[in-house]
């Protein structure tokens, strides 16, 4: 009877609408029948404006030929009895792609023919999102494994080079081990601070405090002043041991030799050439070490033996040299290192 027909349409629509996939009803040349209202709003449509329409031609998929042509192939397939899921990204009204679930059913007759094709998709937006958020965790914990393979093979070549060296500069065997354990904790205590860091980076201030502090007689004898910069990973191990060969150079012969002395440890950010662009990357970091003897005395040279060596060497290795220059009460000591090599 007609009003049991219109009363089961009526119902089968309310049953459509309150499923939370987005569903559309299709005959099998793909036309649009119905569709429900979750699917009609995420493209701002109303029933109207889709019925009678290529299920392509609507405004959930005319943003692309390529993703037309692939929907009406799919909607074929569907009506020669081929059941069609893969995930697609139909238009929303703000002109967002939207990722769904997507997938053609049909619906056959007493014979087993395709009558009606039923388009079906489930928002992923959520599980989309999870799948990025573990890509971003592996990504990062790959990073962090090639970190630390390559931080552990530079500290073991660093170490094996300090001890061989000392080795042979050094006759005493007391002194050469002592001058190794030396360097190995200012090396410990700096790598420590920096795996604070997700990235293994470490504040300059931190990474100074860590190293000088082992060997500062007390808390008047340093002094250090300068902006925020933070030490790339590649940088803390050349940086710790240049610093470390100034320390302990101050404590043998220079201004932590004897009571009273200070040294200030300032740095800052200077530009390379005054017709370069001011942009951060394009600067130097200027370190400056300035060393107070309390007691007049003669300065021991600065250039000779494995600790100035090592000096250079580290220096270079981050693109800077180091300059001395004997000043009234002690030694200055003047590096300047691209600001670029540092965050390295």
């Amino acid at each position: 009877m007609p009003g049991d027909s219109f009363r089961t349409e009526k119902r089968l629509r309310q049953l459509i609408n309150q499923l939370v996939a987005f569903v559309a009803v299709l005959d099998r040349d793909g036309r649009i029948k119905d569709v429900d209202e979750a699917a009609l709003a995420v493209a701002g449509l109303k029933l109207d404006d889709v019925i009678g329409l290529h299920f392509w031609e609507a405004a959930w998929w005319n943003y692309d030929p390529f993703i037309q042509e692939q929907m009406r192939s799919d909607i074929a397939r569907a009506a020669q009895g081929e059941t069609i899921r893969r995930e697609a990204r139909p238009m929303k009204t703000d002109g967002s792609l939207l990722p769904v679930d997507f997938q053609l059913g049909r619906i056959v007759n007493e014979r087993g023919e395709v009558i009606e094709i039923i388009a079906s998709a489930s928002d992923i937006t959520l599980q989309k999102q999870h799948e990025a958020d573990l890509e971003e965790e592996r990504n990062r914990l790959a990073l962090l494994n090639r970190e630390l393979r390559h931080r552990v093979k530079n500290l073991f070549a660093v170490v094996d080079a300090a001890i061989s060296i000392s080795a042979r500069q050094i006759e005493d065997r007391d002194e050469m081990i002592a001058a190794a354990r030396s360097r190995i904790h200012a090396l410990s205590a700096a790598h420590v601070a920096s795996i604070e860091e997700e990235d293994f980076s470490v504040g300059l201030r931190t990474l100074l405090t860590g190293v000088l502090s082992a060997q500062c007689p007390n808390a008047d004898a340093l002094t250090m002043e300068g902006p925020d910069f933070q030490i790339g990973s590649h940088s803390v191990t050349p940086l710790t041991l240049v610093c470390h060969e100034l320390a302990t150079n101050a404590t043998k012969y220079g201004a932590w030799a004897k009571d009273g002395g200070t040294i200030q440890v300032a740095w800052d950010l200077v530009g390379r050439k005054a017709d370069e662009d001011e942009r951060e990357n394009r600067h130097d970091v200027r370190i400056q070490w300035h060393e107070h003897i309390a007691e007049a005395t003669a300065l021991e040279p600065f250039d000779e033996g494995f600790g100035s060596d090592l000096v250079r060497r580290c220096a270079k290795q981050l693109g800077g040299v180091p300059e001395y220059e004997r000043a009234d009460g002690g030694w200055r000591i003047s590096m300047r290192f691209p600001a670029a090599n540092l965050r390295e």
